[in-house]
């Protein structure tokens, strides 16, 4: 049986936490929802890449709607 995904990532952290890291970012959409209970364990924050990367696609928009993309890449 696999280990549930929560333990695992605590105990692949554990060691970043004791080389000194300050926070912890998921990435990827399978991890989504971990962050809080993963946060908790650790004692330091944890992001979530993809509610962190809508969070900014969203703050973008709000920002520049209705305005011409400043980048060929974004248009």
């Amino acid at each position: 049986m696999l280990p549930p995904v929560l333990d695992t990532l605590t105990e692949a952290v554990r060691p970043l936490c004791a080389a000194g890291a300050h926070s912890v970012v998921l990435a990827g959409a399978v991890l989504c929802g971990y962050a809080p209970a993963l946060s908790e364990r650790l004692g330091l924050p944890v992001f979530d890449g993809v509610a962190c990367a809508t969070r900014l696609v969203h703050a973008h928009w709000a920002l520049t709607a209705g305005q011409p993309a400043s980048s060929p890449a974004c248009a």
